[in-house]
């Protein structure tokens, strides 16, 4: 039986950028966002966004499916998955 690592498959195709808050309460604070973008370059355009409390790996049998149609964007909203967690007062927000 092959044994495959999803987790560190989706982590290591993946990137972060720096996002500040837009959130009044948090006063501009920066959070590091898990994104990444897969598919076929030039194709078609499909944004996934994850729910509440899941993250983007929601999406990794999809983005395999629909991959030579699309190019795939995703991310980890701050709080989720391999997104920052800003701890309290911090406000989550979607």
């Amino acid at each position: 039986m092959m044994c495959v690592d999803i987790f560190g498959e989706w982590r290591s195709g993946g990137a972060e950028i720096r996002w500040a808050s837009s959130t009044a309460a948090n006063n501009g604070t920066e959070a590091s966002v898990f994104t990444r973008r897969c598919g076929t370059p030039g194709a078609p355009a499909l944004v996934c966004v994850h729910g509440f409390p899941t993250s983007s790996i929601d999406y990794f049998a999809l983005s395999r499916e629909l991959g030579a149609e699309f190019e795939i964007f995703l991310l980890d909203f701050p709080g989720a998955g391999l997104s920052d967690k800003p701890p309290a007062p911090y406000r989550y927000s979607l």
